[in-house]
């Protein structure tokens, strides 16, 4: 980048409200697997409980490579998820 010789400035607002982003943005990485995305679409059938949940905000951190395999499997106890979907989601990190 070039400089220009001139300030940069950027204004601070207080915060207003939040904006939740359009659908195919939320869970983006969860739902680039099926697998996991039906699975848990049965745990949260309603698009706005699955887009709510902390379960899925997790896997889809899991599923972008953000989070560690340590804390995968500590979050895997308990969330009802099939056998075979823990597997997949094992294998996927």
């Amino acid at each position: 980048m070039q400089k220009t010789g001139k300030k940069i400035r950027t204004g601070v607002e207080q915060f207003q409200a939040f904006h939740l982003a359009e659908d195919y943005h939320q869970k983006y990485y969860l739902k680039q697997n099926s697998r996991l995305t039906r699975e848990l679409c049965r745990i949260y059938p309603e698009e706005a409980l699955f887009t709510a949940s902390t379960v899925t905000a997790r896997f889809n951190g899991f599923a972008g490579g953000h989070l560690s395999f340590t804390a995968l499997v500590k979050s895997l106890e308990g969330l009802g998820l099939e056998e075979t979907s823990r597997n997949h989601l094992l294998e996927l990190i």
